[in-house]
């Protein structure tokens, strides 16, 4: 829990190695999807997805790799 605001971040997402609180953790995974990135969560209560991007996101996501 954050001394500060008081939040506790009980989701993880695995492909950036960082702690969210679970109602950020869906915008987040949306984040990692928008740049071409599958994505790994462990959510609240344990349980561990693998969050493919849709194909077609990952052809955007090469492209802007590829254009800088």
């Amino acid at each position: 829990m954050n001394a500060v605001t008081g939040v506790k971040k009980t989701c993880f997402c695995h492909t950036c190695g960082k702690p969210f609180h679970c109602l950020g953790i869906a915008r987040h995974v949306v984040g990692h999807h928008e740049r071409g990135e599958d994505c790994e969560v462990t959510y609240t209560h344990g349980d561990r997805y693998h969050i493919p991007a849709p194909e077609w996101r990952k052809e955007i996501g090469r492209k802007r790799k590829k254009n800088g």
